[in-house]
């Protein structure tokens, strides 16, 4: 529409849609569009390298990443701290950390100051790899560098930390964390309440858990309430889990296949309970309209031979059929009938 209205995109035009693009998982549409844009003479600038280059290593495709990185010197363009940060990034995601080591001096050599993201990634990298030792070192050359951290940085050191098995240690930031003003979000909550569920301190977890909830700052995920369901389980607390679950439900809060798997194993012993568990849950999500969900739950049940009962299939394919999309190709089957 742009071009028949007779207006030129220009690099703006051209950057913002190759980032909503790579936002949308569609990569090699971005980059087609990259390639429309330098066949029109338009230059790429830092913005635009930096959101293909991103989107090429998200959709695995680190090799046309960095040739696109090697294209972008050849063009002349000077990488800024947000460029060097999203190839850190990149690199660490596919376990490259010797070359993702390699970037931090030719950064500083070019005049550009790493930042808290690109130490950020740099930690989470390592731990990744199971380089803990290495992660904890990123981090104090970080403060040393005059980097102050934040509440992501923050998150990644707690939830490496809890993976580690060093729950203490995590605790220990979480607390500096919380000293200095900063407010965790959803994954650095998740990280230290499955840190301490795992290390047998599942009240300890849940006093963290209803901090969570009375700060109002981060809303639980199914993974929070998974940590807290493995330990409660674990711990032979299936009556507390099964309150936490109707809490879960509650709050909108969507149960996964691993919530279903967590609930069977620990119901294993009574195929019965765990069947009404189960429609139970089902039950619930269909009343408030999660058709989907519901769905997954019962495929979850078959994949573990448990059949649910006539009724619920009939409640799933109702919900179904009454879903938008089902109801317009019906009425269009029905109309085409008719004529």
């Amino acid at each position: 529409m742009v071009l028949r209205d007779g207006l030129v995109p220009n690099e703006i035009t051209y950057g913002t849609l190759i980032d909503g693009l790579v936002k949308l998982g569609r990569a090699e549409d971005a980059h087609r569009v990259f390639d429309l844009m330098r066949e029109r003479g338009v230059r790429a600038n830092e913005f635009v390298y930096s959101a293909l280059i991103t989107g090429l290593f998200r959709s695995n495709d680190p090799e046309e990443a960095l040739k696109l990185w090697e294209e972008m010197i050849s063009d002349g363009v000077k990488p800024n701290a947000i460029l060097y940060t999203a190839l850190v990034d990149g690199l660490c995601r596919h376990s490259m950390m010797a070359a993702a080591e390699d970037v931090i001096p030719k950064m500083i050599a070019d005049g550009c100051t790493p930042n808290v993201r690109t130490y950020s990634a740099l930690m989470w990298g390592h731990f990744r790899a199971g380089n803990g030792q290495r992660a904890l070192a990123t981090w104090m050359e970080m403060l040393h560098s005059g980097c102050e951290g934040n509440a992501v940085s923050y998150s990644i050191l707690i939830h490496g930390l809890c993976q580690q098995g060093r729950v203490r240690e995590g605790m220990m930031v979480w607390k500096n964390m919380i000293s200095r003003g900063y407010i965790p979000d959803v994954v650095g909550y998740t990280a230290m309440i499955r840190g301490l569920c795992v290390a047998g301190r599942v009240d300890g977890g849940m006093r963290l858990f209803y901090d969570m909830l009375a700060c109002g700052d981060a809303e639980p995920d199914a993974v929070t309430y998974n940590s807290l369901f493995d330990g409660l389980i674990k711990g032979g607390e299936l009556v507390r889990a099964v309150e936490l679950l109707g809490y879960m439900l509650e709050r909108g809060c969507e149960p996964d296949e691993v919530t279903c798997n967590i609930f069977l194993k620990g119901l294993e012993w009574d195929e019965v309970q765990g069947r009404e568990l189960m429609e139970g849950m089902v039950v619930r999500m269909l009343q408030r309209g999660k058709t989907k969900g519901a769905a997954e739950i019962v495929l979850v049940m078959c994949k573990k031979f448990i059949v649910p009962r006539y009724a619920i299939w009939e409640r799933i394919v109702c919900g179904v059929c009454k879903t938008r999309k089902v109801k317009v190709e019906m009425e269009k089957f029905w109309k085409e009938m008719l004529e």
